[in-house]
């Protein structure tokens, strides 16, 4: 009877850390994310990056390559590269068809199932495609910026001032947050909250493992 007992004890001792583990382990996580969201904050707008140009930089060019017959050797390559690309968009669209409704377009168990065949081969496809728009979007701000502002045209004109004024709102919020996290107090502020941030995440996934590996952690 006296070494059931003993066992039973044994038993009661080591849940019993095992649950004061547990618990330590989420509370050190709790006052991480407590810590890295209300007390070591960055300001919102230092977080948040700002509206750029893009958009007005798209409707500039599209605006441009309508009106300025002077700047047609800027926009002709990129004309021609664009109805390039969406011819191979269409192709990729038949390239698709022509997969059969008993093809394999994947093999894998759940998250880990990954395309394979024909299907692998139009996801290549347009990836190479989205690359290479990537690239025309580039190619349509760098034509924006430089015809834009010697442009004399009613809209073009509108949307250049508004570049203009968000250029320098930007560059403007760009020193604030700067100064900002050049100073002392930003400094602090961004390195402890990284810090706390990274403790809440390490500490959260000790606890969610914990209870895998407790055996062998606590014996």
């Amino acid at each position: 009877m006296g070494l059931i007992a003993e066992k039973k004890k044994a038993r009661a001792f080591k849940a019993m850390r095992r649950f004061v583990v547990a618990i330590f382990l989420l509370l050190i996580s709790v006052v991480s994310f407590y810590l890295y969201a209300k007390v070591f904050v960055i300001p919102d707008s230092f977080r948040e990056g700002q509206r750029g140009t893009y958009e007005i930089d798209i409707k500039l060019y599209n605006v441009l390559s309508t009106v300025d017959s002077d700047g047609r050797a800027w926009y002709l390559p990129i004309e021609k590269k664009e109805q390039e690309l969406n011819l191979r968009r269409e192709d990729a669209e038949r390239f698709y068809e022509s997969i059969g409704p008993t093809e394999v377009i994947k093999r894998g168990i759940g998250s880990n199932m990954r395309p394979v065949g024909k299907y692998r081969s139009y996801l290549n496809m347009l990836e190479e495609i989205g690359k290479e728009r990537g690239w025309l979007e580039y190619e349509k701000r760098k034509a924006a910026e430089a015809r834009g502002g010697s442009v004399k045209h009613p809209e073009v004109e509108v949307l250049w001032v508004q570049r203009v004024l968000q250029k320098k709102e930007n560059d403007k919020h760009e020193q604030l947050k700067s100064e900002y996290f050049n100073s002392q107090e930003g400094s602090k502020t961004r390195f402890y909250n990284n810090f706390f941030f990274m403790l809440g995440y390490i500490f959260t996934l000790l606890f969610v493992m914990f209870p895998v590996y407790c055996e062998k952690i606590i014996k």
